[in-house]
């Protein structure tokens, strides 16, 4: 793909204008690219994993729902955590993973919900709970 090494300054009047498909350089290891089948455009962050040497590269999101100034500011959090020693991708993987443990379920929203003292009587609570907790079959 081409790479843009010019100098000059990057603004979102050249984001709009930028054509693909290719990337368009926007600071350090940043890109903006387009791919070839005409898509959209969206972040690039190139970097070094720190324990392996090799190059890789994480996507920031989509233009323009992540603009110019938020991109440079997720690549910049992404090269602190890249001086600490750590993988971006790995570091990534790993926050969406303890969200996930953390998260609730739909069971446990429903046996809020039903040990509230509003609720009815305890049959109907059974009963509720049956209906919404049961396997749909086909």
């Amino acid at each position: 793909m081409k790479q843009n090494k010019g100098a000059r300054a990057i603004t979102v009047r050249s984001l709009d204008t930028f054509v693909g498909p290719g990337r368009l350089r926007v600071g350090q290891n940043l890109f903006l690219a387009m791919s070839r089948s005409g898509g959209g455009k969206h972040w690039v962050f190139r970097f070094t994993k720190p324990l392996t040497g090799a190059v890789s590269e994480m996507g920031l999101g989509s233009y323009p729902t992540v603009s110019l100034a938020l991109a440079r500011q997720k690549a910049n959090a992404l090269r602190v955590e890249l001086a600490k020693g750590v993988d971006p991708i790995a570091a990534k993987r790993d926050r969406r993973a303890a969200a996930a443990r953390t998260a609730t379920t739909f069971r446990v929203a429903l046996d809020a919900y039903c040990d509230a003292p509003a609720y009815r009587s305890k049959a109907a609570t059974a009963t509720l709970i049956a209906r919404l907790t049961r396997q749909r079959r086909g």
